[in-house]
Order: C-alpha cells, then structure tokens, then sequence
C-alpha cells in the first residue's frame, strides 16, 4: 500500500494515547496535516482501554512512559487478548529511541512500528501504511502475558532471558528480562550458521546468535524464527544495532 492509497484515510480511526497535552496536539496536527480525521486522544493506557470497550480503531499510536498503564502495558493487553480490541490491532509505539530495553519489550509484543518524536508527517504516512499492511502471527496470549512491561526494571541492563522449562519464571528484583522468554524446549540449535544482511532476512530464518543493541543490550535471543513482522522492526531499528547483519542457522 503506497502512502496516497492508505483507504479511506479521513475515516481511519486512530487512538493517540499520550499522557502530555501538549504533544497529543502536536499528534494530532501532523496525522490532521497528512488528512487524517477520525482522530481519538487519550491521556493513559488506563484511559484507552476504557475507550476500546466503547469503539473500535484500526491504528492506536502510543507513548510508553504514562501512570496507570503504560504503553507496554497497553500493547501487552491488546496482544494478551484482555481488551476488547482484536489482538492483531495495530498499534504503533512513540519513542525517542533512547532506552533500548524498552524497544525489546516492544519487538517482543509484536508492536506494529515505531515513530521517533519530533514526528515528521512522511514518517507518520509511512508507519502507519506498513502497520496496516502487516499481518501478525499471533502468538499464544500467555505468551505475550510473559513479557516485562515494569519501566522500572526495563531500565536496569538487560539480561539474556532463562531458559526455563514452561512459563517463565518470576523477574528477579533488579533484573530486565529482556523481550521474550525462551524455554528450552522452543530453542533450537542449527547445525549450519551464516552471517545474513539484515536486508536479506526471510521470514521464518533461525536466529543463531542473539541480535544486540550498541550498548550491548539483548534485542532478540538466539533460539527464535523470526517472521516479517520482526524483520520490518528489525530494519527500523538497524541505526541502533551492533551488526547490520545476522547470523541465522539452517
């Protein structure tokens, strides 16, 4: 879907869910200014979950440092299937790109993009024309209800996750999970590895080494398939990244 075919884009429901006034307005001027209309503010995840039992959107974009919910919190309830939203709704994170543990819980929950603040009115029809054309492999909902949405934790340097027999353990104080939680029996173990550039990846690839940010923390674990969904975050997030390639096994 090219940025001038986004269907119907006056009529688009979007849900901004942002807890400082000022920048809500600001979001709401530069979706108004691409021709967006149909445009629903909230100031707290809290908040938007009450205006999803109330109307349906089809692209939710959402800040992450809120009280009451957060916007990991949010996400991880839609995906978790404890809203009455569809899991697969899209939903786009606000971020400054600064706290990379943040962005890991995030790829970990299927978020559907990410938008850098100050906002540019291309990013904006770009992010949410990818986002809508996605199709997400839902995973089961506690899976999802696994991942570590604590802000607080997710500022402490993440950690490779334990590998654990069934569901994941209790967080130890102090200690990031990282995204996902792997148990032992999902990780698999290739006989055979190549270094793949990131714009090469395929959907389905066995990632072999664990992808890490710059600054040395985990974005995604060894062990995992990766589908289009994680490739297209992957990309968005290359900047960030410590290889602009990927070792996968086969």
């Amino acid at each position: 879907m090219e940025q001038d075919q986004i269907l119907n884009r006056a009529h688009l429901p979007i849900l901004v869910v942002e807890d400082d006034g000022f920048f809500r307005n600001v979001v709401r001027s530069v979706l108004s200014s691409v021709g967006f209309q149909d445009i629903t503010e909230a100031d707290s995840g809290r908040s938007a979950v009450a205006l999803l039992s109330k109307r349906s959107f089809q692209v939710i974009l959402s800040d992450v440092q809120m009280p009451l919910m957060n916007g990991l919190e949010l996400l991880q309830q839609i995906r978790s299937g404890q809203t009455p939203a569809p899991r697969d709704t899209r939903v786009i994170i606000l971020t400054s790109f600064s706290n990379t543990e943040v962005l890991g819980s995030a790829l970990a929950l299927d978020v559907n993009g990410f938008l850098v603040k100050p906002m540019k009115p291309n990013d904006v029809l770009t992010k949410i024309s990818g986002a809508l054309n996605e199709t997400i492999n839902l995973r089961s909902e506690i899976v999802y209800k696994s991942i570590n949405t604590n802000l607080d934790i997710l500022t402490v340097q993440s950690h490779r996750p334990v590998l654990v027999e069934g569901g994941p353990p209790p967080p130890k104080q102090g200690v990031a999970t990282a995204g996902y939680v792997v148990t032992s029996k999902a990780v698999e173990k290739p006989n055979n590895r190549k270094q793949v550039p990131l714009l090469e990846l395929k959907p389905g690839a066995l990632v072999a080494e664990d992808i890490l940010f710059k600054n040395g923390n985990l974005l995604l674990p060894a062990g995992l398939r990766i589908d289009q969904v994680v490739i297209n975050r992957l990309l968005e997030l290359r900047i960030l990244l410590k290889e602009d390639s990927v070792w996968v096994g086969y």
